[in-house]
């Protein structure tokens, strides 16, 4: 929790969660895991990049990492790959 990360993976989904912060969702390729990662974009040049993305895109995030009771998080997320 609240340690500086950066993590790549395969984009899942994106969206806005019910604040309307935007978010890139990175996958897995394990069936017996429930939840991926969701990145909160840092600003609005970061929402304008994740714009930009494909599902199944390859990234690299960087973030501070928040763990939830049934998610994993990055805050502050920029796109650097």
């Amino acid at each position: 929790d609240n340690q500086k990360l950066k993590v790549t993976g395969k984009v899942e989904s994106i969206g806005t969660d019910v604040l309307n912060q935007t978010y890139v969702c990175l996958g897995h390729d394990n069936q017996y895991t429930f939840v991926g990662i969701q990145c909160y974009a840092k600003d609005a040049q970061t929402q304008s990049k994740i714009a930009e993305l494909n599902k199944g895109d390859i990234i690299t995030v960087a973030g501070v990492g928040e763990c939830g009771s049934m998610s994993f998080d990055l805050k502050k997320a920029e796109i650097i790959g």
